[in-house]
């Protein structure tokens, strides 16, 4: 899957397609039938959290090469965000975007070693 983030630096805002998503409580309701709403918080697509679903997260690949670009915007420390598919991020930017990307910015120590052999054989 490709990806493209901007980053507005006269606003200080980050804008996202797919990767992060931020369902409202209400948006939920009006939109997701009863049995699907669990799922969507469990998976924390939600407001607060900005997960992407659970199958790009279990499918997305090039971990490595993605994580210093994630912390490249984290550290142009963003007041806002706005993503496709959710509501706008008004302020604290920067920590939505430190939680709604952990699971790509946590990684086991076994990844480490592994995003380091990749790295070093390049």
């Amino acid at each position: 899957m490709d990806e493209l983030i901007f980053f507005h630096r006269a606003s200080r805002t980050a804008i996202i397609a797919d990767l992060s998503q931020t369902f409202s409580e209400t948006f939920l309701k009006r939109h997701w039938p009863w049995w699907m709403r669990p799922i969507a918080k469990l998976s924390k697509m939600i407001e607060g959290w900005g997960y992407p679903p659970i199958d790009y997260r279990i499918s997305f690949r090039n971990r490595a090469t993605a994580r210093p670009k994630i912390r490249e915007l984290i550290g142009k420390h963003p007041e806002h965000v706005v993503v496709a598919h959710g509501e706008v991020v008004r302020t604290g930017g920067e920590a939505f975007l430190r939680r709604a990307f952990s699971w790509l910015l946590q990684q086991s120590q076994r990844r480490q070693l592994d995003d380091r052999r990749m790295i070093a054989f390049r």
